[in-house]
């Protein structure tokens, strides 16, 4: 789990009662110590140090909440009732920065990343509750959970062919080839893919030829963000979808 988290492909939240929690655990005279010193050097590398990896948040104000399921692994813990309790004031904050039945956020399972299968929660089904995952689910059952910030405005934006040859790279565009017998430019992009545009769109290339680029580049940019790029010259900035109350 800490190689994803420092590979960019996983991020922690960090809640204040676990926070709270490692720095008063007493890690150096609990059993097992040799096990307990390195989770705790891993735990304070990753909590207690300033990282980019860590969302600290206060739950308690979620308001109204049900206790989440606790996975089978850790129904005997000690601590599973808290830890049940922060989660379930986690997936108030959640669903309300959510459709449907999707998720941006689960719980990492102990099994899974230590690659043995994926475990399953203690209580009956039916409950909402965070997925389990691991490795693989992190792409495969797990929403982004960050956003574009963009300003309100971005779907009005409209975008012309000197934009696009000014800012191209703001969209992970490598090249840009002029047109050769014809009125067509060619953008290629990091991940392979190529867009054709005509120098004879002028200044409103339209959004239905524009929303070509969607999925074009690694950073899979949705149709406002790109329109943001091309007028500004910038990639806007990315925010948490999850919201803490204060």
């Amino acid at each position: 789990m800490f190689e994803q988290i420092r590979s960019g492909n996983a991020r922690l939240v960090l809640t204040l009662t676990l926070r709270d929690f490692l720095d008063d655990y007493d890690f150096v005279n609990a059993g097992n110590r040799g096990l307990l010193h390195q989770i705790y050097r891993d735990l304070k590398q990753m909590f207690l140090q300033t990282h980019g990896s860590i969302v600290v948040g206060d739950v308690k104000l979620a308001g109204d909440y049900t206790m989440h399921p606790i996975p089978v692994s850790a129904s005997n813990v000690g601590f599973a009732e808290f830890w049940s309790d922060e989660l379930g004031r986690l997936l108030v904050l959640h669903d309300r920065k959510i459709k449907g039945d999707e998720f941006f956020l689960g719980v990492a399972c102990d099994s899974a990343f230590s690659g043995g299968s994926l475990g399953s929660y203690a209580q009956a089904s039916g409950q909402r509750a965070f997925p389990l995952v691991g490795p693989k689910e992190l792409t495969t059952v797990l929403q982004d959970a960050y956003e574009w910030d963009l300003p309100p405005h971005c779907h009005k934006i409209v975008i012309g062919v000197e934009d696009v040859r000014r800012n191209f790279r703001c969209i992970n565009g490598i090249a840009l080839d002029p047109p050769d017998k014809d009125s067509h430019y060619k953008v290629h992009f990091d991940d392979g893919a190529c867009w054709t545009f005509d120098h004879n769109w002028g200044r409103d290339i339209g959004d239905n030829v524009l929303k070509q680029l969607k999925g074009k580049g690694k950073s899979k940019m949705p149709l406002d963000a790109i329109k943001y790029c091309l007028k500004e010259g910038k990639v806007p900035s990315r925010k948490l979808r999850l919201e803490f109350p204060s």
